[in-house]
């Protein structure tokens, strides 16, 4: 028996609830109006206004009339009302990419009620991937490993957390029951730090998606049914979660015309450095591990979620297997540098050269979207500068593949 796949199996009828509750103070409820927002087209065009609404057909309005339909979008950014200082307890990893940072969490039944300052919300154990309750190496390593036939239970040890992998049985809040090598076996339940369940490998959501990231680091992937400034409800493959709009960040809109560059495979990448260490690229960081950083032309420094961190010399090269006709995104010398590296970026496709641009450090990051139409393979080049290759740490913010019309 399998959790993911049997549920009402699993989380037996009459369970002793398990609680973790940390006494921390949370806003949940609270209602604003929603502030300004910063609204990125996916022609690369960012217009500012008072959100009105956005609507079960996917309209976002703002109250000076305008409107565009979702699809048409990058990103919704929002100003979130603070949140009260909280001591994070549990950690909930949704299906899809989701996350909820929560203050209590606890198992009743076929339910898993989650207190956060986003949501409080009872949900099924259907559409959760992994409960973390103290965070260890072990339990990163095993909830990026699932298994597609077994659940994976992280407990201390002797010396080091064991994980164990197995069916599990019951949770009656005191103990944990887990079939494990044909036997059943019994955990205090203060001795698991992590439980990841079975992956079931479904196919990606149908229909346009967003994601939703939240003031207290929580992010929820699904079908937006409804956004004002009373009300957000977003739908996680048929189960709606009503959410706090006061606390929403920021809306990421995922569809077929745009694809990040980082959820891509690369075809090929080719280093040579010279002084500087062997150190591959990374996706979603810079070179050096930390967030993705450029410098912007106002002087301020802007963190990218998404996006390549490379050094000198490098190439990757893509395939542009969706027939996506514009590349665009930020490129320049990451703030890590504080200032060093002098290096040169290109942008070939098919051969053919679509960018050149020297880049030096501390100055400002260059916006960019070169047109891709018909081209089947873009090679992103970066080129030792005067220094050779020493700070020259390239971030590629917010790189993507668009189909503009």
């Amino acid at each position: 028996m399998n959790l993911g796949r049997q549920i009402a199996k699993v989380f037996l009828p009459g369970l002793v609830a398990l609680a973790i509750m940390l006494g921390a103070r949370v806003l949940v409820g609270q209602q604003t109006k929603v502030s300004k927002v910063d609204v990125e087209t996916i022609n690369g065009d960012t217009v500012s206004g008072i959100l009105s609404s956005i609507d079960s057909s996917g309209r976002v309005a703002l109250e000076d009339g305008r409107t565009w339909p979702l699809a048409d979008l990058l990103s919704v950014a929002m100003s979130p009302a603070p949140i009260a200082k909280t001591v994070r307890g549990v950690q909930v990893y949704l299906v899809d990419g989701g996350l909820l940072n929560g203050t209590a969490a606890t198992f009743t039944g076929e339910r898993l009620p989650i207190t956060a300052a986003a949501v409080r919300a009872e949900l099924p154990p259907e559409i959760v991937r992994a409960i973390i309750w103290k965070a260890d190496p072990a339990v990163t390593v095993a909830r990026d490993n699932p298994r597609s036939d077994s659940d994976r239970v992280v407990v201390t040890g002797e010396a080091q957390p064991v994980t164990i992998d197995g069916v599990i049985e019951s949770w009656d809040g005191e103990r944990l029951k887990i079939e494990y090598e044909g036997q059943s076996r019994s955990i205090q339940a203060d001795k698991v730090l992590g439980v990841v369940f079975a992956d079931l490998s479904r196919p990606p959501a149908a229909g346009l998606q967003v994601e939703a990231h939240f003031a207290d680091g929580s992010r929820i992937v699904g079908a937006l049914e409804v956004l004002t400034a009373q009300k957000l409800v977003l739908n996680v493959r048929g189960v709606p979660i009503a959410a706090d709009p006061a606390q929403l960040s920021r809306l990421e809109i995922r569809t077929d015309r745009l694809r990040y560059v980082a959820d891509l495979e690369t075809l090929e990448f080719e280093q040579k450095p010279i002084f500087a260490p062997q150190r591959g690229y990374r996706r979603n960081r810079s070179v050096e591990g930390n967030p993705l950083r450029l410098t912007m032309v106002d002087g301020s420094v802007q963190t990218f979620s998404r996006g390549l961190g490379v050094a000198a010399y490098a190439k990757i090269t893509l395939a542009n297997t969706g027939n996506f006709n514009r590349l665009a995104g930020w490129v320049g010398i990451d703030a890590e540098t504080e200032g060093r590296g002098n290096c040169r970026i290109l942008i070939v496709g098919d051969g053919i050269l679509l960018l050149d641009r020297q880049l030096i450090g501390g100055r400002p990051a260059e916006a960019f979207a070169v047109d891709i139409s018909g081209m089947s393979r873009i090679d992103l080049i970066v080129e030792p500068g005067e220094l050779f290759d020493l700070s020259d740490h390239v971030s590629w913010g917010n790189l993507r593949l668009l189909k503009v019309n």
